[in-house]
């Protein structure tokens, strides 16, 4: 052992009394700094973060890879040191002491790295548990890299001993970075390799948002670093026995024995990572033979089932290994001049169906792929109440073709992230979950899902227990206590559950609660002030102004869609959108709701609800943004105004947005700004929504022609008193 420790003192005294590497060192901490830097100036601290610090890192493997060349060129593969050969040390006690010492040299690039992160993360508003799980993860991820990559290097240098080995390194480093995540992983689709690539963080967190960072992907980095590490052990091992078979050893035994177990150990530790991907390819190739799961070319709109639903209730329980177990009970309504002998639904195949019961008796049903259907055991019509219990574990992986993939759909601890279109709970009818490509080489999820139900409310309990964090949904809470919530309410299109360490945010006289992530925070106290000031200046004129949602969750998906209204809640998954322009998003949603049915619209004479729409907006931005009409004709107003000034020739011949706009635009230069209000806040409160009623002729019942707009137009700005 005082052999070693000498030799290992003796190795670190070289390196340390370099002052090249000391300044390689700063010059790599004052790179991270840099970068780190410039990822916390910007809306999306995480995402720019992870891949700075993925650059960087992978660029210093190029200098591991010529550390550990130089070691082993410095005096063992040197002939003018072949003496030393002589000296009482044994093969193992040098190239162990100098991978120890040099592997201590990068240790403090990891150091630098990960101190400067966590403190930039802490000053981004991380909370102290996401700020160490993620620095943990930084530390052990380049320390992973960096021994691997060492021990390739030394053995490379142990195996070439010319100067070629330079060349040859480099290209081991190009080849084990940028080219296999270029070709061999985005390119030939070989995913697995990703345990192979110098750099661990190839194999990708999540990288949208901090929350579910490495919560999905822990399984495979743990199986991952498994491997690396025993496959380092490998190429030392082998190194070590290739100077051992050029310098005659009496241990022979021992150092083949030593080799064989290494191989062994390797060779074993990669079938929990190699079992793993097969189980995400025995689910894709599963999906690839199902023949329910349609090509894109192939979707028809969602096709309403011959039966109404007017209750739910599902009760979902988490078991420590992720285990849900759901019960469903589902009152509908069956149309009496109808007999129906078999239910349809969609349920996602990740769950398995134990038993169903129509109206307390139990029914036959068949589960393939996501469809559900409920065998009856006569016709009935009228009220009829299902029952069913499933479980299973939903962690739904997409493979990618850039390589890293992503899981649509999970429950892992605490994190939880359930999407509307999933079916995790029993959606009416037989609705796409999944699509294949027109090729069949790859299934993604259906573009249908963008699609929102279009169905009469029902009222929706849904009771949750087992949770490590608090859940988030579209329907009010009525409870939470340590191991349940419970939520309650109407529901008009489907629910997505979202959970992790999130945060719920406040501000006094806004109506609204936002749930977000923590590098969010302070981005979302941007986005409140200006929503605060904007509901403040709506409120003060428009009559009877009532909010249309109460809550507003916002935080980066890739995904989901990048925004939607889903019942009372809005939701944001795009982090690199203005904060001023999401906020006048979420105050369109709060103001007026959705628009969901104005592609319904064919002629704007006949509804020009969407231009009334934006001339609330136009004179927002007249009146409290001080901007003049050329500056909005201009494009200054965001898409607050698309509908005035570049709206659809085809069904809006006449330009009647344009005429719109400069009538009220008219009336503000004249200064009957108070009559331009009062013809608006008219028009607010014939509801200025406009929802999907494919079921009907319009798209809704509450249109507004031009002719009705003149004619309130002409009435208040002819009254004398204008009002």
């Amino acid at each position: 052992m005082n052999k070693w420790l000498r030799q290992f003192r003796f190795e670190l005294g070289m390196i340390f009394r370099n002052p090249w590497l000391l300044i390689l060192l700063v010059l790599f901490g004052v790179l991270i700094l840099w970068v780190v830097h410039d990822a916390h100036a910007s809306q999306v601290f995480h995402a720019q973060s992870y891949n700075a610090l993925t650059l960087a890192h992978t660029l210093s493997l190029g200098l591991v890879m010529l550390m550990g060349i130089l070691a082993i060129r410095r005096d063992i593969r040197r002939k003018t040191y072949e003496w030393s050969d002589a000296m009482p040390l044994s093969n193992t006690t040098k190239i162990t002491a100098k991978y120890a010492a040099t592997l201590l040299y990068f240790t403090l690039f990891t150091i630098a790295a990960t101190v400067i992160y966590a403190y930039y993360s802490a000053k981004t508003g991380g909370d102290a548990s996401v700020t160490l799980t993620l620095s943990k993860y930084y530390a052990t991820t380049f320390e992973v890299s960096y021994a691997v990559t060492l021990a390739l290097s030394i053995l490379l240098a142990i195996c070439i001993s010319n100067r070629i080995v330079y060349l040859i390194g480099f290209c081991a480093w190009m080849f084990g970075t940028f080219f296999m995540e270029i070709f061999l992983i985005d390119r030939m689709y070989l995913f697995p390799l990703r345990t192979f690539h110098l750099s661990q963080l190839f194999i990708s967190i999540q990288m949208d948002n901090e929350v579910w960072a490495t919560a999905q992907m822990d399984e495979e980095l743990m199986y991952s670093r498994l491997f690396v590490l025993a496959f380092t052990l490998l190429l030392l091992v082998a190194g070590i026995t290739i100077l051992n078979c050029l310098r005659r050893t009496k241990h022979l035994f021992l150092v083949w024995g030593t080799a064989i177990t290494a191989l062994l150990l390797a060779c074993g530790s990669f079938m929990p990572y190699g079992g793993l991907w097969q189980g995400r390819y025995a689910q894709y190739k599963e999906k690839l033979a199902d023949p329910t799961i349609q090509t894109m070319e192939q979707f028809t709109p969602i096709q309403n089932p011959t039966y109404e639903i007017t209750d739910y209730d599902v009760s979902m329980h988490r078991r420590q290994n992720d285990y849900l177990e759901t019960k469903a009970t589902i009152k509908l309504n069956v149309p009496t001049d109808g007999h129906v002998n078999e239910l349809p639904f969609t349920l996602n195949r990740a769950f398995s169906v134990s038993q169903v019961k129509v109206n307390g008796v139990g029914v036959s049903f068949q589960h393939q792929g996501e469809q559900l259907t409920i065998k009856l055991n006569e016709n009935i019509s009228g009220p009829v109440k299902v029952e069913m219990d499933y479980a299973g574990v939903m962690m739904d992986y997409y493979m990618r073709s850039n390589g890293n993939g992503e899981f649509t759909a999970f429950v892992k601890g605490g994190n939880v992230f359930l999407p509307q279109y999933i079916g995790w709970y029993p959606l009416p009818g037989y609705q796409s979950v999944y699509a294949k490509e027109v090729d069949h080489s790859n299934v993604r999820l259906a573009p249908v899902h963008y699609e929102m139900d279009n169905r009469a409310p029902a009222n929706f309990r849904l009771t949750l227990t087992g949770f490590k964090s608090p859940l988030y949904t579209s329907i009010p809470e009525q409870e939470r206590s340590e191991d349940r919530q419970i939520f309650a309410g109407p529901v008009n299109n489907k629910i997505t559950l979202f959970g992790g360490e999130l945060k719920e945010m406040k501000r006094s006289g806004l109506p609204v609660t936002v749930v977000t992530s923590p590098y969010n925070a302070s981005a979302v106290n941007v986005i409140l002030d200006h929503l605060s000031e904007m509901n403040d200046y709506f409120g003060s004129w428009l009559q009877n102004y009532k909010p249309n949602i109460n809550q507003f969750i916002y935080f980066p998906i890739n995904n989901y869609m990048p925004f939607t209204s889903e019942n009372q809640t809005y939701v944001v998954t795009q982090g690199y959108w203005d904060n001023k322009y999401i906020s006048e998003i979420l105050m369109n949603a709060m103001m007026i709701g959705s628009r969901n049915g104005s592609y319904l619209i064919e002629n704007t004479e006949d509804d020009v609800r969407l231009q009334i729409r934006a001339l609330l907006w136009y004179v927002y931005y007249r009146e409290q943004e001080g901007l003049t009409d050329k500056e909005l004709k201009d494009g200054w107003g965001n898409n607050m105004l698309w509908e005035l000034y570049d709206s659809n020739n085809s069904i809006d011949p006449a330009r009647l947005g344009l005429r719109m706009s400069e009538q009220v635009g008219k009336a503000i230069d004249e200064g009957k700004s108070k009559q331009v209000k009062e013809v608006l806040s008219f028009f607010y409160n014939q509801n200025l929504e406009i929802v999907d009623d494919t079921g009907g002729d319009s798209p809704s019942g509450n249109r507004i022609s031009y002719a009705q707009w003149e004619k309130e137009w002409k009435r208040v700005m002819e009254s004398e008193s204008g009002s």
